[in-house]
């Protein structure tokens, strides 16, 4: 485990797995942060999975989204998944309107899963990972 610097919200990688425990807004600075830390993490191992709490989350800033957008744009530097949990209703809204706008103006799909807790998001992840290599073993 590496601890990670992600604005004032804990973080840490493993792996190809960053987690983040994500406390009050996440702004332009924290969306850079993560860019860079799934960059890293994309280069040294193949893939990068996402695990968010964001149960004490309590917005994103226009210029976050805004450059998650761009992000999504790329076809490399992607996300291979990633699962959130700590989710109100208010908040999974917020979220689930900030991915589906990213994903919209995005180049392909985005593979976000809602879950209910940190072992239900690792169980998604290791299913995701072993997908991802289901298709290239089959060359899809």
């Amino acid at each position: 485990m590496t601890p990670l610097t992600i604005g004032q919200h804990r973080s840490q990688r493993t792996g190809d797995i960053i987690e983040i425990v994500v406390h009050g807004a996440f702004t332009l600075t924290d969306a850079t942060a993560l860019l860079s830390a799934a960059q890293a993490t994309l280069r040294q191992e193949g893939h990068c999975f996402l695990i968010a709490d964001v149960n004490a989350m309590t917005g994103i800033d226009a210029e976050a989204r805004r450059l998650m957008a761009a992000w999504s744009k790329t076809e490399t530097d992607r996300l291979s998944g990633t699962a959130i949990y700590g989710c109100g209703f208010a908040m999974r809204t917020i979220i689930t309107l900030t991915l589906n706008a990213i994903q919209y103006f995005g180049k392909t799909p985005l593979e976000v899963e809602f879950v209910r807790d940190p072992a239900e998001a690792r169980s998604w992840v290791d299913a995701r990972r072993a997908a991802l290599a289901n298709e290239v073993n089959h060359g899809e």
